[in-house]
């Protein structure tokens, strides 16, 4: 039996009323269509997305510069393998290695990391950085075992407007941004220093040899030099620099001089520098500029007059050893040096000088304490033709035995002076001529041509026939005499001649025997040393006899018939 329900029968009962009921028209409902949602599982893909670009952004502002390096060869390069190191701290990666388009070189592409774009300026330096053996000594030999890198040395000029570096065949002995000062030195040759030889001053080492070009419009050789801080201060206007590579042995006019360097200066060379004791000390040297370079700590004291006057000579005789570089010196002070021998063109004018031979000299004021400025240059011009009247010439003189070198030897001749209104000098070719003299070695090659003239006029035949003859002579005398001594070592070597000396031993010792018997307290010598006495005795009483016999020698047979002497008798009376 079925049971209604309140829910059933709504209407039965009283109680609250349908929504339709109340709202008649939503009795028929419009129903729209479900919008469709992006599924939250797409969500995952989207941030993924934008962490990539994000990534990839960041990537890129973090990636250092792309710098291009050319290098002559790329042996040992290799692409995203070798490295760019500046003080052993990895900055950048080797991307790419081509050939340029002169097939002359190669192009490195290097990826710098963000971090090292500062360290790219103009002045920055690559290298190679491998095992080497130079006159630094040997380094890179770590590379053996981590592989060879490029080295990056950070440039300071504050500017970047190169796009390709070049890069360098071997380290920069001088790194960018090293204190000091670099300098310019010219010779007309090349001397054994090379690149990475010392600078030296006072035996230390203050700098390095950066460079050494030949330059083929001056025909001179450049050295590029790095002196250190603080010896920069060092170098002045008046400094000189000098070669003192190897070892030099000089035969001159002042002898035999052996002169080297240091051991490091003996095998690869060097450069020495200093301001010469005769000549003030300059200002300080506070950029680039040049200065020679000598060949030797001698040259470079020999030249460091600004002033001077050129001279000539006119010899009439041999010059044989006369060289340039000699020294003039007025008695024994040197006041010059000679230029040339054999000066000029051997014209005319040298038929009219009657045939001499012109030497250029050179004279220093600044030597002989008149100062080394331009008046005192034209002061002693002016005074040269007073004292050439006075008596000065020039003659030769030798500087060394040994070697033969001669040198210029001004000196006052008493007569050759010249009346003082004869100031007059000829010219030759533009320059005056200071005259000249025999020297005392002409004289004696004089002398000696003629001790050769008179030995020349001896009778050497007959004196060599002689000679010959004495010789033959004394050959046979010798021969004689060397018969005698055979004859002799014969006699010697005979049994009875060599028993001789034991006979003789012998009768020695039997004479010592015998003398015994005669000696003071012998019995023999005090019977002779009585009748000895005796006889003395004897001698004195015959004495008186002997004078009567020598007074009268007819009283053994006569007697003795001297008067008796008379007696004194007393006065008679």
């Amino acid at each position: 039996m079925a049971t209604n329900t309140p829910s059933d029968n709504p209407s039965s009962e009283p109680g609250p009323k349908h929504p339709q009921q109340e709202h008649p028209e939503l009795e028929h409902p419009n129903i729209a269509p479900q919008r469709r949602r992006i599924s939250s599982i797409w969500i995952l893909p989207l941030v993924a997305l934008l962490i990539g670009l994000w990534m990839v952004y960041y990537n890129w502002s973090q990636q250092g510069p792309l710098i291009t390096i050319s290098f002559v060869n790329a042996e040992g390069i290799e692409p995203t393998h070798t490295k760019v190191k500046t003080r052993n701290v990895e900055v950048g990666l080797v991307e790419q290695v081509a050939l340029n388009e002169k097939l002359d070189s190669v192009l490195v592409t290097v990826r710098l990391k963000k971090e090292a774009e500062h360290l790219i300026q103009d002045d920055t330096y690559f290298w190679v950085v491998k095992p080497r053996i130079d006159v630094q000594g040997i380094s890179g030999l770590g590379t053996l075992l981590s592989g060879i890198y490029i080295e990056l040395a950070p440039g300071t000029s504050g500017q970047r407007t190169k796009q390709i570096f070049n890069g360098l065949e071997s380290p920069p002995l001088t790194p960018a941004g090293t204190p000091g000062l670099r300098l310019n030195l010219y010779n007309d040759s090349a001397r054994s220093s090379s690149a990475g030889s010392p600078v030296i001053y006072n035996g230390f080492s203050v700098g390095r040899i950066e460079s050494v070009k030949l330059d083929p419009k001056t025909r001179q050789v450049n050295y590029s030099i790095f002196i250190n801080e603080p010896y920069n201060n060092l170098v002045t206007t008046n400094t000189k620099f000098w070669d003192i590579s190897g070892v030099k042995l000089t035969l001159d006019t002042e002898g035999v001089s052996l002169t080297s360097g240091s051991l490091a200066s003996i095998l690869s060379g060097g450069i020495a520098f200093g301001v010469p004791a005769n000549i003030v000390r300059g200002e300080p040297v506070l950029e680039t500029r040049s200065f020679r370079l000598y060949t030797s700590a001698e040259e470079a004291k020999e030249r460091p007059y600004a002033h001077y006057q050129d001279y000539v000579l006119l010899f009439n005789h041999s010059v044989r050893g006369l060289r340039s570089g000699a020294p003039v010196e007025y008695r024994g002070i040197r006041i010059g040096t000679v230029k040339t021998v054999n000066y000029g063109e051997i014209n005319s004018k040298y038929q009219a000088m009657n045939r001499s031979i012109p030497v250029l000299i050179r004279i220093e004021p600044g030597r002989i304490g008149m100062g080394d400025t331009k008046a005192s240059v034209e002061e002693m011009d002016t005074q040269l033709p007073l004292w050439v009247a006075e008596g000065l010439n020039a003659k030769l003189g030798i500087g060394n035995l040994l070697t033969g070198n001669l040198f210029i030897d001004l000196n006052f001749d008493n007569d050759r002076a010249d009346s003082p209104s004869s100031t007059a000098m000829p010219l030759f070719q533009g320059y005056r001529i200071i005259p000249t003299s025999d020297s005392g070695l002409i004289k004696i090659e004089q002398q000696i041509q003629a001790v050769l003239e008179k030995i020349q006029d001896l009778p050497l035949e007959e004196t060599i026939e002689q000679a010959s003859k004495a010789l033959e002579e004394a050959s046979a005398t010798l021969a004689s005499l060397q018969k005698t001594s055979d004859s002799f070592d014969e006699l010697l070597n005979k049994k009875s001649v060599q028993r001789l000396p034991n006979q003789v031993n012998r009768a020695l010792a039997q004479l010592s025997e015998t003398l015994k018997g005669y000696s003071p307290d012998s019995p023999v010598y005090i019977e002779l040393n009585r009748a000895l006495t005796k006889l003395t005795l004897l001698l004195d009483e015959l004495q008186p006899l002997a004078r009567e016999v020598k007074e009268q020698p007819n009283t053994l047979l006569f007697g003795n018939t001297r008067a008796q002497d008379p007696e004194p008798k007393g006065r008679q009376q």
